[in-house]
């Protein structure tokens, strides 16, 4: 995360440097870390990891480093498809598993996380939709076929809401 972080800074620097100098706006670049961090899919990695909870307490840790990726990059992350499937899917287990009800001394480090991809969402609301559960339906709404919809299947919920609610 460390890497992740100061590798950010010396981009922006430079980035501010040079629009300085030119005065012109340049387009913010990625670096080898952040390039690293979703060619491998180690937000992926990191989610199978804390989902194991092996050895005993590595959720926690995986928590709370996910969080901090979150907190300390300013590039979009939940965009990347290894990104926020890996996320869904720790919120989805973590969920179906009742871990929050079970673990009250984890429960604030996951709701930190939770908190943490409310407020990236907030910044860019269009990325609200990665968040929504449509078990029922199986593929969003813009996805699915005009005409062939079923009046009776339920509206999709919200998952970073449903995984709070008891």
């Amino acid at each position: 995360v460390t890497c992740l972080v100061d590798e950010e800074k010396e981009l922006l620097e430079n980035s501010l440097a040079s629009q300085h100098g030119s005065g012109r706006i340049t387009e913010q670049k990625t670096g080898d870390c952040f390039e690293y961090l979703l060619k491998e899919r180690i937000f992926d990695k990191l989610c199978c990891f804390g989902l194991a909870d092996r050895p005993p307490g590595m959720r926690n840790l995986i928590t709370r480093t996910l969080d901090a990726i979150l907190e300390h990059t300013h590039h979009p992350l939940l965009p990347s498809m290894s990104v926020h499937q890996a996320l869904r899917q720790f919120l989805q287990v973590a969920r179906d598993r009742g871990d929050l009800k079970r673990r009250s001394n984890e429960e604030n480090v996951f709701v930190k996380l939770i908190w943490r991809i409310c407020l990236k969402v907030r910044q860019e609301p269009s990325l609200a939709y990665i968040f929504f559960d449509y078990q029922d339906h199986g593929v969003p709404p813009t996805e699915r076929k005009k005409g062939k919809d079923s009046p009776k299947k339920q509206k999709p919920k919200f998952l970073l809401f449903e995984t709070l609610l008891p």
